[in-house]
């Protein structure tokens, strides 16, 4: 991998994306339950291996948040995985706040 600085990256999703009916983490997000190649995001094409996403998601008043590695660049989706976004890419999830702080900044959703 070249000297490039990583790309941060903002990912927002519904609760059902990522979290079960009692609330707690899908495989997809569990921090290091994801296995290289088989989880992936949609993303924007500018994205590459090395970059950095935050995931946020809304659930019952509380802003869960996932800090995640993306370990591919942009790619088109696999007929297989049947997504209807131009790109994805491969992740893994290293950590989880709720209603915390990421890196010592706070991060909240606003709720309209």
């Amino acid at each position: 991998m070249d000297d490039v600085e990583p790309r941060y990256w903002l990912w927002v999703a519904q609760p059902d994306r990522c979290l079960d009916r009692t609330g707690r983490d899908l495989p997809s997000v569990a921090p290091g339950m994801q296995v290289r190649g088989r989880h992936w995001w949609a993303c924007d094409r500018l994205t590459r291996a090395g970059d950095r996403a935050v995931l946020c998601v809304d659930h019952e008043g509380a802003t869960v948040t996932y800090l995640i590695d993306i370990t591919s660049d942009a790619r088109k989706p696999r007929p297989w995985e049947r997504s209807p976004r131009l790109f994805v890419c491969d992740y893994v999830v290293r950590d989880r706040f709720v209603d915390g702080a990421v890196g010592g900044i706070p991060v909240t959703v606003d709720r309209y």
